[in-house]
């Protein structure tokens, strides 16, 4: 029996939300974040996933963000929750204000987008003008041919990566070539692509096959089915032109409410408090959002499966802070020169420096089985290669 006692709370505070605000429902809202963090991070099934990293991976992302959305809902004011429509532009559904009740059915919806992360259509969510692309049309058909070319990515990059698991984490010995500190360099770079890919092919390729799966039972069940709540969950990392661009633009932002609720705005409020103002205090928030979206990726790797050594270092940490740096420096760079970093020298300045710094992140993660035993290529069927996610699978299963 898997372990969701989590989930109560935030259930709670879902619908505590939905009532007009009081002093009692305010506080209640912020009682219920502490027995949230106590069932999330006592959840007795982390890391019991029978050697399957992967999907340890995700659970343990997945109880570390219901904290973070407690907290959220804990403090967000009352009268950020009201839904407004994608387009800002659903009067009939816009009525929903902060004077009323918003009942079952506002719980039931206001769920759907929390589920969603985003919050597209909400007051407090995500604008479509900072997100991807929306498919206005041919909708389905889109979100399939999305989800084959993402299974494809997934393919090959998990291929990659579990050829390397499968001979000493080393692509240099797995192609017979010496085990030079170059061509080891050379192999973890490969791998660290790899990873960037699979993570990205996989996020994606859950998400269209979701948006899919909801656009067909809409039409099967005659109910409207409106694609501006279904954009695209990340644009195309290969076209950043910059490191900004890239975590802003390019990367999914499924978790930017919760890291700005967390990091930014209690960083920039303390920043206020001791007189640090302006850029200074907003590029210190911006080191407590990447702050926080680190502490989410190290806790994940390290709680993803039981019984594993990790290094005294903390490589994800590393990661995001440096890249929040870049970002500051990218700033600075702007406002003192009056350009933007970007075209072909911002380009290949973030490919180089995401891969510089995530060399060491891939290797905590990847090498030493730390996300367990995943099948290597020569033992794939055909099934295997076609079934999405089934690389996580023992063997003998699929």
């Amino acid at each position: 029996m898997i372990d969701i006692r989590f989930v109560v709370p935030v259930l709670i505070q879902i619908r505590l939300i939905c009532y007009k605000e009081t002093a009692f429902t305010a506080f209640a809202r912020k009682a219920l974040i502490v027995p949230t963090v106590y069932t999330a991070l006592t959840n007795t099934q982390r890391g019991h996933f029978d050697g399957i990293g992967p999907i340890g991976f995700v659970w343990a992302v997945t109880l570390f963000v219901a904290c973070l959305k407690s907290i959220d809902l804990g403090f967000t004011p009352r009268h950020k929750i009201r839904y407004i429509g994608p387009s800002r532009q659903r009067d009939k559904e816009s009525v929903q204000d902060i004077d009323r009740d918003l009942g079952w059915r506002g719980f039931f919806e206001l769920l759907t987008k929390y589920v969603t992360l985003r919050g597209i259509g909400w007051e407090w969510g995500s604008t479509l003008d900072t997100l991807p692309p929306v498919y206005r049309e041919k909708f389905g058909r889109r979100s399939i041919l999305e989800a084959f070319k993402h299974q494809f990515i997934s393919t090959v990059s998990v291929g990659v990566l579990t050829y390397a698991m499968d001979n000493d984490d080393s692509l240099a010995q797995a192609l017979g070539y010496e085990r030079t500190w170059l061509a080891e360099y050379v192999s973890d770079v490969v791998q660290t692509i790899a990873l960037a890919s699979a993570a990205w092919s996989g996020l994606s390729l859950g998400y269209h096959y979701l948006a899919a799966t909801v656009y067909a039972y809409s039409r099967a069940t005659s109910q409207s089915f409106d694609p501006e709540r279904w954009p695209a969950l990340l644009d195309d990392p290969l076209q950043m032109h910059s490191v900004h661009d890239f975590w802003t633009n390019k990367w999914h932002v499924i978790f930017k409410r919760q890291f700005i609720m967390c990091g930014y705005k209690p960083v920039v409020a303390v920043c206020h408090r001791i007189g640090i103002k302006g850029d200074l205090a907003r590029l210190l928030g911006v080191q407590g959002a990447f702050f926080i979206s680190a502490l989410l990726h190290e806790y994940g790797i390290r709680n993803a499966l039981n019984n594993v050594h990790h290094p005294d270092t903390y490589p994800s940490l590393v990661f995001f802070q440096l890249s929040a740096i870049a970002i500051a420096l990218e700033m600075s760079f702007e406002r003192f020169t009056g350009r933007k970093v970007g075209g072909s020298i911002g380009r290949t300045w973030a490919w180089l420096f995401l891969l510089v710094t995530g060399v060491p992140m891939m290797r905590h993660w990847m090498h030493g089985g730390r996300l367990g035993y995943i099948a290597p290529p020569r033992l794939w069927t055909k099934r295997k290669l076609l079934i999405p996610f089934a690389f996580m699978a023992p063997s003998q299963e699929v």
